[in-house]
């Protein structure tokens, strides 16, 4: 569970900034 939250964490840090970056663009 510890290692599957931690792995959902890094994914969601790793998704953040794109969808950040995305955002911006569209906008």
């Amino acid at each position: 569970m510890c290692l599957t939250k931690v792995r959902i964490l890094a994914f969601a840090q790793r998704v953040h900034p794109y969808q950040e970056v995305v955002k911006t663009d569209w906008k």
